[in-house]
């Protein structure tokens, strides 16, 4: 009973059950899969080329390698923009759970692209910020990305109150993502010039 419990709330999380979730993952995927198809077509082409005699073996071993590239690039892309997609989920409950996975898979420089872009809502750039600020990196480092954050004014509009929204009433309205990260960067003691 514990496993069907542990694996529906793990299905839960991949496979979110809000349509606008799902709306929102197509349309933040859309040219990584016009890439991915275009990488299977370039192996297709290469695969044919491979029925020239003596030429095969060359030909399946870079059909091999183009599909692994478009494996590993799909999984890695579609995942980490899945959970960027349920940041800005209307539950909270799922936010915070895709919280907790992204920050683990999330590298600085991503998160400071994806913090920098303006496209994003509020609410992702509001988590993205405070991911980037209590990251584990050393503090040098951090201090330098914290630095290279946009001061963006942002309004995030959380329904409910997680373990990593909580604090958002507590920084002085209005702030930007800069204010974000220097708020949730000096709780974790780096010292970062405005």
């Amino acid at each position: 009973m514990i496993v069907l419990a542990v694996a529906r709330s793990s299905l839960l999380m991949l496979f979110p059950s809000d349509p606008s979730d799902w709306l929102a993952f197509a349309m933040r995927i859309k040219w990584t899969l016009l890439s991915t198809l275009l990488c299977a077509a370039t192996a297709c082409v290469v695969a044919n080329l491979g029925r020239f005699r003596g030429k095969r073996l060359i030909a399946l071993l870079l059909t091999f390698a183009a599909f692994a590239f478009i494996f590993v690039t799909f999984r890695d892309l579609t995942g980490r923009e899945m959970l960027v997609t349920l940041l800005g989920s209307e539950d909270d409950g799922i936010a915070e759970k895709a919280y907790r996975e992204l920050r683990n898979q999330a590298p600085s420089i991503w998160l400071l692209a994806r913090i920098n872009d303006r496209n994003e809502e509020s609410n992702v750039r509001f988590y993205l910020a405070r991911m980037l600020a209590t990251n584990s990196e050393s503090v040098e480092r951090q201090n330098e990305f914290i630095g290279r954050i946009n001061s963006d004014r942002i309004t995030p509009r959380f329904f409910a109150a997680n373990a990593f929204n909580g604090e958002a009433a507590i920084i002085p309205a209005p702030f930007t993502t800069r204010d974000v990260a220097l708020y949730f960067g000096s709780k974790t003691e780096l010292r970062v010039s405005p």
